[in-house]
């Protein structure tokens, strides 16, 4: 079961692969040591660490303090305790405060509970535990120490001052809705910060795969008060939470809690969306808590609709768990037995289009102004699907490739309409069209890069196209973005430029994606400029100067007429009509089949 575990595991995180640099690990003596963590090559063990000088990766509690024992120029006092930070490379670090009760014991599958008032004082100098999960040598985060206490964030900060009013950058994390962490090393906001001091950077956890989103109504039980509102989101409940609580507590680290880009990858994309068009993050005048969101990489056709659901709670029964309270009274260890037995049977985890976290119709409620008052820069890259050649065989994934386009043809439309059908070949014929080396007499199932190019469409364009285009028609702001500049270490690996391949060029952290070769650094230079610039003012215009280009765009908005994008190397550029053909027919495709099955779709891509 253990291989299969990791096809499958692998295939839902569709998210970072980013091993990071080998080194030496410091770590507190007491603690679980992990030697796989951050690849290791060998374990320090230190006494009376200090957060500045000691591995943050390795994970510790933070404690109490007593007394005056701590730097008060390094402390934050808030409503629910005072937190003291430290300095690391010029910048102010908070890991791991609490921005809700811990969802232990009987409160593993309830929305977050606020935090109590407190006058004590904690430290913050190490990372929450990670949420449940399988251990996946691709997402550091899972290599993490696991545990039921993990509702926290981290803040990066150049200073603390109350009275300034810096933009706040907030990231969810990726990982297939399953997997990942803000632990991760790729998600340090520390080298953006320092990039970027006028602006505060914040990473959160959540609830993942099992305690994230199983569906309470859906067992035995479900039908308590206690329950009441958890349909299969507490993951993006949790996410709503943290941003309310940066809401109300960012000011106090000098940020403006009116100036909030909310931004993520992959599954992190999509729960930005989420947050966007959720009527539960709209504030008294039904304007999002969020001023600006980035979404890289997703589309919001990956969430179920309620009768979808079902499957994690079908497989619950098998086992013989057909209570929420079976799985309260488990320990943490054995509730992640529970998860990796799920995971053997395949069973994924999805949000869910419960017209009550989520609106009923995800992808098309941007027309109908669900997204108020939020600007939106999305975008994808431009071979997201050569992502899966770093985690299988060249011939399983050529089976994953063949399986996108026999799944249009035989899964999406719930009969073989007449329209959908001629649609699906007038969309083949436009990709054609755009690489002349395709002729019309070569089937689609002949070449790699075409069945590359159709699962780019469905997973990212379709989807986004729409919800961009339907923003602009209500009168809101979406800039579109291509990312395409292939690293050498892409090239190497024989991949395009894949899915994930942005992250360490936002973050300007090293990965297994790219070298940090001089080029590269440029590109990070760039990609930043264009984030930072988007919290800033909600328009990503940029200027770039190297030693031998100046480099202006003056960012278009996106609509359904002119489709402009700005493509992203080291070289930006504006290409306008992108993929406009192919957008529009998608477009029309999914509004014959609104309801994309993706559990359905990733087993699928298993078959033979």
């Amino acid at each position: 079961m253990k291989k299969k575990r990791k096809q499958f595991i692998v295939l839902v995180a569709f998210a970072v692969a980013c091993t990071m640099n080998a080194q030496t690990v410091q770590v507190w003596r007491g603690g679980q040591v992990r030697t796989t963590l951050m690849n290791a090559d060998s374990i320090t063990f230190v006494e009376n660490a200090d957060p500045a000088t000691t591995d943050e990766y390795v994970y510790a509690p933070n404690r109490k303090i007593t007394g005056q024992s701590y730097d008060q120029g390094k402390a934050v006092k808030l409503n629910q305790g005072t937190y003291v930070g430290f300095e690391k490379d010029g910048v102010l670090q908070f890991y791991g405060i609490p921005y809700a009760q811990q969802p232990v014991g009987a409160l593993r599958f309830q929305r977050a509970k606020a935090l109590p008032a407190s006058d004590e004082v904690y430290e913050a100098f190490h990372f929450a535990h990670s949420a449940c999960q399988e251990e996946e040598k691709s997402e550091n985060a899972s290599i993490y120490e696991q545990g039921d206490d993990m509702l926290a964030l981290n803040i990066w900060a150049s200073e603390i001052k109350s009275d300034d009013k810096k933009p706040v950058m907030v990231y969810i994390h990726g990982g297939g809705y399953t997997l990942g962490g803000s632990a991760d090393p790729l998600y340090n906001g520390r080298n953006f910060v320092k990039k970027n001091p006028d602006i505060i950077m914040v990473t959160i956890n959540y609830r993942i795969n099992i305690c994230g989103y199983l569906n309470a109504h859906k067992m035995d039980d479900g039908n308590q008060d206690k329950y009441q509102g958890v349909n299969g989101n507490l993951a993006h409940l949790d996410q709503i939470d943290a941003i309310w609580w940066v809401r109300h507590n960012i000011g106090a680290f000098g940020g403006d809690p009116t100036n909030i880009t909310l931004f993520g990858e992959s599954a992190g994309c999509v729960s930005a969306g989420i947050v966007a068009v959720s009527p539960l993050a709209k504030d008294e005048k039904g304007n999002s808590i969020v001023k600006n969101i980035i979404m890289q990489s997703g589309g919001m056709n990956v969430i179920q609709c309620p009768d979808s659901l079902g499957g994690m709670e079908r497989n619950l029964h098998t086992m013989g768990i057909s209570k929420i309270a079976d799985l309260e009274d488990l320990t943490f260890e054995e509730l992640r037995e529970v998860w990796l037995e799920l995971v053997d049977s395949n069973t994924t985890a999805n949000p869910n289009a419960d017209g009550t976290v989520v609106p009923a119709d995800p992808v098309f409620s941007w027309k109908y102004n669900a997204a108020k008052g939020v600007n939106v820069l999305q975008g994808y890259n431009s071979g997201e699907f050569t992502y899966f050649k770093t985690c299988f065989p060249e011939e399983l994934y050529l089976r994953l490739a063949k399986n996108v386009e026999r799944y249009l043809e035989k899964s999406v439309a719930p009969k073989d309409l007449p329209d959908y059908k001629n649609l699906r070949e007038k969309y083949y014929a436009a990709i054609r069209s755009e690489f002349p080396k395709w002729k019309d007499s070569i089937p689609a199932k002949d070449s790699l890069q075409f069945l590359e190019e159709v699962a780019d469409d469905w997973l990212f364009l379709a989807a986004q196209s729409i919800e961009a285009a339907g923003h602009s028609q209500a009168g809101g702001k979406c800039y579109f973005y291509l990312f395409d500049y292939l690293s050498k270490a892409l090239y190497d690996k024989g991949l395009r430029v894949c899915h994930a391949a942005e992250v360490p060029y936002v973050f300007r952290n090293p990965s297994s994606f790219w070298y940090q070769t001089e080029k590269e650094l440029e590109v990070s230079d760039i990609v930043q400029n264009i984030w930072a610039n988007f919290a800033r003012y909600g328009k990503p215009d940029f200027k770039y100067k190297s030693d031998d280009k100046e480099i202006t765009i003056n960012w278009p908005q996106y609509d359904a007429d002119s489709r402009k994008v700005v493509v992203i190397n080291r070289n930006p550029y504006i290409k306008d009509n992108f993929r406009k053909e192919r957008a529009e027919t998608l477009e029309k495709m999914m509004k014959l089949s609104p309801t994309f099955h993706f559990s359905k779709f990733l087993t699928g891509l298993l078959e033979p």
